[in-house]
């Protein structure tokens, strides 16, 4: 009968230690989250992408409204050049992570501002490598 009784003691005692450190990893899991959430409504990239050495410079070929996600490099026109700075990245790595480039008619776009965060621009994003094309230096 004493056996029994540590049995189900023992029992007992896995099942909060498996609790608690169920508990544990749910709390980290939201305290990330709620730093990833901060990051992203202060506007900032998660990490810092501005003195990442280009890997090549592509021209957008073609854009598409649907491409205004959390990731994505936004708004983009065709024509304007971005710098890649992480190949293949993204679902099937179907993307490229781009950085703006300073076009010769505006020469702060290369940073963000306030009023680029109010008004959804981000300088570091995804893009799809299929809509762009690489400009041969």
């Amino acid at each position: 009968m004493g056996l029994v009784v540590l049995e189900e003691a023992y029992g007992r005692y896995q099942a909060y230690a498996i609790q608690a450190e169920f508990q544990a990893t749910v709390a980290q899991l939201q305290q990330d989250a709620n730093a990833t959430i901060q990051t992203r409504a202060a506007g900032q990239p998660q990490h810092d992408y501005s003195n990442m050495p280009a890997l090549k410079e592509c021209q957008v070929t073609q854009t598409h409204d649907s491409l205004d996600g959390t990731n994505m490099l936004f708004p983009v026109q065709q024509g304007h050049h971005v710098q890649v700075i992480v190949m293949d990245v993204g679902p099937d790595q179907a993307y490229h992570m781009c950085r703006r480039s300073v076009q010769p008619n505006s020469a702060t776009n290369s940073t963000t501002t306030t009023n680029d965060v109010q008004k959804n621009i981000k300088n570091v994003g995804w893009y799809p490598k299929e809509f762009l094309k690489e400009i041969e230096r």
